[in-house]
């Protein structure tokens, strides 16, 4: 991915890949994938996906800069799922 691009992956504790979306496949394209409200689509559907397979608690890890970052924690949050959030260094 770019930098200017927001991408969600959803794993579980071993590392597999469950779910994941990036503002590409939401339908943003150029500059706008790099916005905030990119972001937060991305979040929901990664999150929507899960939820709907009965995920109810999370470790949340957000790497990387930009705006997407806290209106992705709170998309995860409106989501309803029970999360703890851990710093990931840049």
């Amino acid at each position: 991915m770019n930098w200017g691009s927001n991408a969600v992956t959803v794993t579980d504790v071993r590392g597999r890949v469950i779910s994941w979306s990036s503002a590409g496949t939401c339908g943003f394209r150029g500059t706008r994938k790099g916005a905030h409200f990119a972001a937060q689509t991305a979040s929901g559907n990664a999150i929507r996906a899960v939820t709907d397979q009965g995920m109810q608690r999370a470790e949340v890890m957000i790497k990387g800069p930009g705006l997407g970052r806290d209106t992705s924690l709170r998309a995860i949050r409106r989501s309803g799922i029970l999360f703890h959030y851990s710093n990931c260094k840049d």
